[in-house]
């Protein structure tokens, strides 16, 4: 090969370039509907997304950096969890939970939650007692820090805390149930 490159050289031609692979970006992170839907619940949470505004696809699939069949599924996963709307022909629009709806949701999650609770209580080890612990000391610190319109930033970290408790119950079927919630709050 050396040899090439200086036959090159001589006949005053330059040598092959070698293809530089540490400029090839980094393959993309490929999202799931989860993280999909999340995003959107997100968007909601932040005021993104209105009520009774209409959503789109391309442009969230735009947004997002994902495929509009993944968008797809995530709205229907939040359609069937109530968050969204779905309108024939007209497309899919952010729904406006009622209070009624509101009082439903946080009363079921409550029943839930507090069977958890009693489950998680029969058999948990000392460290996960002090990994819930220090999780409350968390979200506490979070919660006396925030001012009222700020609350939706506790998500990651208070979903974190119940889903934890629902863990240590060890009822997975509750658990699904409980996951299915998460979408809302």
């Amino acid at each position: 090969m050396a040899e090439n490159h200086a036959r090159f050289l001589d006949d005053g031609l330059q040598a092959p370039k070698v293809q530089d692979h540490s400029a090839v970006p980094p393959r993309r992170v490929r999202l799931t509907v989860e993280e999909v839907a999340q995003k959107i619940i997100d968007g909601i949470a932040q005021g993104l997304y209105k009520p009774m505004k209409r959503l789109g696809e391309a442009s969230m699939a735009k947004r997002f950096k994902c495929g509009q069949a993944l968008v797809r599924a995530a709205m229907a996963r939040l359609a069937f969890a109530g968050v969204l709307e779905r309108r024939h022909r007209s497309g899919t629009y952010v729904r406006e939970i009622t209070a009624s709806e509101f009082v439903d949701l946080v009363q079921h999650r409550a029943v839930l939650e507090g069977f958890f609770s009693r489950l998680a209580c029969r058999h948990i080890a000392e460290q996960n007692r002090q990994d819930l612990e220090e999780l409350a000391c968390q979200l506490d610190e979070q919660i006396y820090a925030l001012r009222p319109e700020s609350y939706t930033t506790l998500g990651p970290l208070e979903w974190k805390f119940h889903s934890t408790i629902a863990v240590l119950s060890g009822n997975s079927s509750l658990i699904r149930a409980l996951d299915g919630q998460q979408l809302l709050f």
